[in-house]
């Protein structure tokens, strides 16, 4: 049931992009930890406004209060925490202390939260298809061919090799990499005016994280999406946003245009955020045939198999005769 007043995520964005007016705007938020907590405030006084179609990223280390700003603007904080002070506007609508019922309609359609841990979010039961099918049975009036074809086409936007096989399988069946773009198709199934992205490629090796980049970038810029990133990895905040606001300990210390923070840093925290770099760009040191061996592999082999019954056995070739050595250094 639609509640009195309450208006279509997509069509007050578009009337905030008229007014130019930001899709999220943080006003002085603070929110407070309980007793005990280590510090009055998981996040303090921060003040943030995303326009529509802009990337913005949040940049601390781990307990900057990163995580705890995603939470608020989802309307997900845990119960031990409290909006202290301040307001969030979501394309101009106060949504600080919004029913249930509205932040529910919000959630997807108006802004949608992105995490790591994959395997975790999604469902083992379910195939990814059928994940993504049933979003859309919840949330949309498509019928059941057309959300079929809806699913297969996030799939197939998200870069996965083979679409149909990917919504044939179930998590547990799919690399890490694989499953991080089912839950981003997921998150982007009801066409969000703005993505959240907390933090959503931990575990990723660096190849992976760099096309996982890539495809963000290209993402928002064909949807013309608003984003706000949250991370630590100031390479990945150079390469997607146009502003980065440095966290330390849940307080705003830094923030302007990603090349001028990297070349004039003030603060210490993000200078050594920025003397972490590069990460994107890693380059192995060359290889000195003279050391030790202290790893030798010689004709590994593995292979997975799927099924228990009679005919329905399957056999994947992982590794096939794969020998290297790892010289100390």
């Amino acid at each position: 049931m639609k509640m009195t007043g309450e208006r279509n995520p997509a069509a007050a964005v578009d009337e905030a992009a008229r007014r130019d007016a930001p899709v999220l705007e943080l006003q002085g938020l603070t929110i407070a930890l309980p007793a005990g907590g280590g510090r009055p405030a998981a996040v303090r006084d921060l003040s943030l406004a995303i326009a529509p179609g802009e990337v913005a990223c949040l940049l601390g280390a781990a307990g900057a209060g990163k995580s705890t700003v995603a939470d608020a603007v989802l309307g997900l904080l845990a119960p031990a925490l409290h909006l202290d002070r301040g307001r969030i506007l979501f394309a101009g609508e106060d949504v600080t202390r919004a029913a249930p019922a509205r932040l529910r309609a919000l959630r997807g359609a108006g802004v949608s939260l992105l995490r790591p841990e994959p395997a975790a979010a999604l469902d083992p039961l379910l195939t990814c298809g059928q994940q993504l099918e049933l979003l859309l049975r919840q949330r949309t009036r498509l019928a059941r061919a057309a959300r079929r074809e809806r699913a297969l086409t996030l799939l197939a936007e998200m870069r996965l090799p083979g679409p149909e096989r990917i919504a044939a399988r179930h998590p547990h069946q799919l690399g890490r990499d694989e499953r991080l773009r089912v839950l981003t198709a997921l998150a982007l199934a009801l066409d969000p005016a703005l993505l959240v992205a907390d933090d959503p490629m931990r575990g990723l090796d660096v190849p992976a994280q760099a096309a996982f980049v890539a495809l963000v970038r290209e993402l928002q810029r064909r949807r013309g999406m608003a984003l706000l990133w949250l991370g630590d990895d100031f390479a990945v905040a150079a390469a997607l946003a146009q502003r980065v606001c440095v966290l330390h300990r849940g307080e705003a210390i830094e923030a302007g245009a990603p090349r001028a923070l990297l070349e004039h840093a003030q603060h210490e925290h993000t200078r050594a955020l920025v003397a972490a770099l590069p990460r994107l760009q890693a380059r192995a040191r060359p290889a000195n045939p003279q050391a030790p061996v202290v790893l030798r592999v010689s004709e590994l082999a593995m292979t997975y198999r799927h099924g228990r019954l009679p005919g329905r056995r399957r056999e994947v070739q992982a590794l096939e005769g794969v020998s290297f050595e790892v010289h100390r250094g």
